[in-house]
């Protein structure tokens, strides 16, 4: 190949070839300058090519390589911020996790006034760390910014609120006792996460998402919230934060998490609306680009499904699908989209899959207010059943599983309503109980439909 900057290249040559073609300010010759210099970079730059020579960095966060299995997601659960920044995660759920906590529930940019090796521990003094609290810090992770070949992440053993001290083991190589002026930053410091709903989506064994991978490039300074949200529609899955911290809601079928039935009458009259997602949501062709190409400026692959025909063995059932949809609603309709994150084939074709379920029928949307006694317990993202034999169709009553989308609460009457949509994909088999309480019904004129 001639000596000419070819923009299908990966990056493998020297910083010197590449800055006869590139400004220098490029982020590339940031990132490769930092890779030549064996520092680790934990800029604004990475790149996810076929290849692992290429880390991929999250803004301002961890390091991964996109193409390394994790070999135990189960363990993760030690490693939410491991101190191995070659440890690869690719799951949805447990990136966001790690932004989480590397991101929200952190502080950057600390600058240390005095090290010190005593009593088994290396003692860092801090002035600029937020909290005076003692123990504050405990269990977070230290990132030493000094040096990036040496000791670079290790866990805050305890925390001196008043003086500001944070105490490490004393073998952790950097900052070296005697030293002043280092550069550090603090992650997962107490972070509020209900890490099992994560691990429900993640865990290698039966995670729901498990076999899920996200990957992409990220060229400039991103939010973190773009990342989460970009990851979050593009592996159905949903972040929410509630009492019991952030949690991961998927849209998978699974157990049936209750019944609702004690429905609240408003002033003499039950009020549930029902209504099917929009017409015009229908369609029956689609396709899918991924694997972006940062390189090439385009993406790699793509696969696609219609009445006439279907790109891969996997989409063969769904092109009679398509066909059925395209007879009953009368309706031709393309669905394009190209993903960012998504660069595997296993996961671009259940995504398609996913996409198809919800776009060749419309699903049912309903509401559901109910009391406090009997209705508080269940949140959003439940899955969940209604009994009202009285009121809706055998279709739908005991038979039709329920996502919880939102809850309103009304303290001043005691109800609260959810928000709730037929799951696309109904579980196989539902295990019903052999007795039903009875409908609750109340003819409390004071009591209203939440509007």
């Amino acid at each position: 190949m001639s000596d000419k900057y070819n923009k299908y290249d990966n990056y493998t040559k020297s910083v010197a070839y590449y800055e006869q073609f590139l400004d220098k300010n490029d982020p590339r010759l940031t990132y490769l300058r930092a890779r030549e210099a064996g520092v680790s970079q934990r800029a604004n730059f990475s790149q996810s090519y076929s290849s692992s020579q290429m880390p991929l960095a999250i803004t301002g966060g961890r390091t991964f390589k996109p193409d390394v299995d994790l070999a135990d997601s189960v363990s993760w659960a030690y490693n939410r911020t491991t101190q191995d920044l070659d440890t690869t995660i690719q799951t949805p759920g447990y990136i966001i996790e790690s932004l989480l906590r590397e991101e929200i529930y952190t502080e950057r940019d600390l600058t240390y006034t005095g090290c010190l090796n005593d009593a088994g521990y290396k003692k860092v003094q801090c002035p600029d760390l937020k909290s005076s609290e003692d123990d504050y810090y405990n269990g977070a992770y230290f990132i030493n910014h000094i040096s990036a070949t040496q000791d670079f992440v290790t866990t805050i053993l305890d925390y001196d609120g008043t003086s500001k001290i944070i105490y490490l083991a004393e073998s952790f190589g950097n900052p070296v006792s005697g030293t002043t002026g280092g550069v550090f930053s603090i992650s997962n410091i107490n972070p509020n996460i209900n890490t099992s709903s994560f691990d429900l989506a993640g865990n290698a064994t039966n995670g729901s998402k498990k076999d899920w991978k996200m990957a992409n490039s990220i060229i400039a300074k991103t939010s973190s919230d773009d990342i989460i949200s970009a990851i979050c529609n593009e592996s159905f899955i949903w972040l929410v934060k509630d009492e019991t911290g952030y949690r991961l809601i998927t849209d998978e079928p699974g157990d049936i998490d209750g019944t609702l039935q004690y429905h609240i009458a408003g002033k003499g009259k039950v009020n549930m609306k029902v209504s099917y997602t929009p017409a015009d949501e229908i369609c029956t062709d689609f396709k899918l680009h991924y694997y972006y190409s940062f390189g090439r400026q385009s993406y790699l692959k793509e696969i696609s499904v219609s009445p006439k025909h279907s790109s891969v063995a996997g989409l063969d059932d769904y092109q009679a699908i398509c066909a059925s949809t395209e007879t009953n609603y009368r309706i031709s309709k393309k669905w394009e989209y190209s993903a960012d994150w998504i660069k595997d084939d296993a996961t671009a074709l259940a995504y398609l899959i996913k996409i198809i379920k919800r776009h060749t029928r419309q699903l049912l949307i309903t509401n559901f207010v109910g009391d406090f006694k009997n209705h508080l317990k269940y949140i959003i993202g439940d899955r969940i059943l209604i009994y009202m034999p009285a009121i809706v169709p055998d279709s739908v009553d005991y038979t039709k599983v329920f996502q919880i989308y939102s809850k309103k609460l009304n303290i001043n009457n005691m109800v609260i309503e959810f928000g709730l949509i037929e799951m696309a994909e109904q579980p196989d088999n539902i295990n019903l109980t052999t007795e039903v309480p009875e409908d609750l019904k109340t003819e409390d004129e004071d009591l209203f439909f939440i509007e």
